[in-house]
């Protein structure tokens, strides 16, 4: 009698559960056959929430395109690939197809969706028309961007918008990878572009992290920051970001044990403004630390 109630009890609690993937894939596949593509999808989801087998992906995917709801088909290729390695052609091949249809339609938020599933998956299939389409449209983090905007670059109908691309390219470059993968990307830009409100943009990030480099190299390598603050001056030498260069720029050489090099740079930074600020008063105070550190009888005054 226990055993009796046990299975008893069994069966109740899976009645109790609903369909199982099966009864929700036969539901979807007989909504697909009628072209009721929206109950077809609804049927599959329940069906992969139960048991994501692979064939149950690909009929989503189908179903996601034939809706059309082009995210929906982006997540069951991205799964079937996932949960079968000798499927990741057939995944492509529905990721592309959303990809088309999702630019067809105008619908930039799915073509972000697919094109960046298509990038993680097989990224050879990438369109960089896609990629410059979303960049335009949709926003976007820093890591997305990273992987779109060369992409979008290949693909720009002219120079001026390839380099805006690629400029915005070194800009995230800098803000989540390197300053030294940046400068490079600063650097090549600036040797093609015509645009002059864009090189005043280029020179700026160029400025910024020729600065952070400088700065990471002051303590331990002072030549190499030398350069990167000379690099910095020169980038940009009358903003800020020039000005701090300059204060880098006598923390180097007094580094290198050039206190003359040195003061000559804090002078240039004092200088540089009318305003006395932050940077004139840091520059006032290593010139007053170069100052105390003459040998004594030393009343020479550094050379402008």
């Amino acid at each position: 009698m226990r055993i009796a109630g046990l299975a008893l009890a069994g069966v109740l609690m899976t009645a109790g559960c609903g369909p199982g993937a099966d009864a929700h894939e036969h539901q979807g596949d007989r909504a697909y056959s009628e072209l009721r593509f929206a109950d077809a999808v609804a049927a599959y989801r329940l069906a992969v929430r139960s048991g994501g087998r692979a064939d149950l992906w690909a009929k989503l995917g189908s179903a996601g395109l034939r809706l059309p709801d082009y995210a929906v088909a982006a997540e069951a290729y991205r799964e079937l690939a996932a949960s079968d390695a000798l499927r990741v052609g057939e995944a492509t091949q529905g990721l592309d197809l959303a990809a088309q249809g999702a630019e067809r339609a105008g619908d930039f938020v799915a073509l972000r969706v697919v094109l960046l599933s298509l990038l993680s998956l097989a990224p050879q299939w990438a369109n960089g028309t896609y990629a410059l389409t979303v960049v335009r449209h949709v926003p976007t983090t820093p890591e997305e961007r990273l992987a779109l905007l060369p992409l979008a670059a290949a693909a720009a109908p002219d120079r001026r918008t390839a380099d805006s691309l690629l400029g915005g390219y070194a800009d995230v470059l800098r803000a989540t990878e390197s300053c030294r993968k940046g400068i490079r990307v600063y650097r090549s830009v600036l040797r093609r572009t015509e645009s002059s409100r864009l090189a005043e943009d280029l020179l700026r990030g160029r400025a910024a992290c020729a600065l952070e480099l400088g700065r990471e190299h002051v303590d331990e390598e002072p030549w190499t920051a030398e350069g990167w603050f000379l690099e910095a001056v020169d980038a940009a030498p009358e903003t800020d970001i020039g000005r701090m260069a300059l204060v880098g720029l006598g923390e180097a050489r007094s580094g290198q044990g050039d206190l003359i090099g040195a003061a000559l740079a804090y002078q240039a930074a004092v200088a540089s403004t009318t305003d006395p600020d932050s940077i004139t008063i840091r520059a006032m105070e290593k010139l007053n630390e170069i100052a105390a550190a003459r040998p004594p009888g030393d009343v020479s005054e550094p050379t402008p």
